[in-house]
């Protein structure tokens, strides 16, 4: 018996307590008043039945820290993963480029967050657990202008310099049960980074739009297949 067919035959069963209780009552006795039911359409699915997941929202910068959100380096993370592991190369400002590796996709992008750690204005980006193994590339460049991979329109960040990441080889950014995706503005943390436009999905990439002070030397890095982080070096 499918979820939708369960929740009908709930429906039925209250239906039809209200009417035997108050056949019952033939008195003065206090009536009682079965709980209110919902009609649910008996041709629904089980998927569209379902409860949604809750959507993600963007992190808003918390101030000085050691690791996004505020955290030490060695506080839990509250995605769940490790703590970050700071690469030792030194950043430029050149484009930077790390191709997919895997057998499938990466996950979709499920949080964001912006912070300042020392000599650095750092971004975190987490993907959702993947279904299939596949680990995901980027590419990072200063632009003159960013050129959508949609049709939306995104102006120009605050800042003399616009740092565009692509990532590339992601999930389309919602499971089966609808669970969504942060994109939006988030404002940087003051120093290096100046703001992050967080793009909609396009075939297999995401786009962020990231305002910089200057065009100041940067780095990207994975530590983990989940999580990709961008620094900018405080000038």
């Amino acid at each position: 018996m499918d979820a939708a067919h369960r929740i009908a035959g709930r429906v039925t069963v209250g239906v039809t307590l209200a009417l035997l209780l108050a056949a019952c009552n033939g008195g003065d006795d206090p009536v009682v008043t079965a709980p209110t039911t919902v009609a649910v359409d008996d041709t629904a699915t089980p998927q569209a039945a379902a409860t949604k997941s809750p959507s993600p929202t963007l992190a808003t910068p918390t101030g000085p820290a050691t690791d996004p959100g505020g955290l030490a380096t060695d506080a839990p993370d509250p995605d769940g993963l490790p703590p970050i592991q700071q690469p030792t190369s030194t950043p430029n400002a050149q484009p930077d480029t790390e191709e997919p590796t895997g057998s499938g996709q990466a996950g979709w992008v499920s949080d964001v967050r912006v912070s300042t750690v020392e000599g650095y204005d750092r971004i975190v980006i987490v993907l959702a657990e993947p279904e299939i193994d596949g680990v995901a590339g980027w590419t990072a460049e200063y632009v003159e202008e960013y050129v959508p991979i949609g049709e939306d329109v995104h102006p120009d960040p605050p800042g003399d310099g616009t740092l565009q990441l692509t990532l590339r080889n992601v999930a389309l950014p919602f499971d089966d049960l609808g669970a969504a995706f942060p994109t939006g503005v988030i404002p940087g943390p003051g120093s290096a980074i100046t703001q992050v436009d967080v793009v909609g999905w396009f075939e297999g990439q995401q786009d962020f739009v990231i305002g910089t002070a200057t065009e100041g030397p940067f780095r990207v890095y994975s530590d983990h297949p989940r999580r990709i982080v961008v620094e900018v070096a405080h000038a």
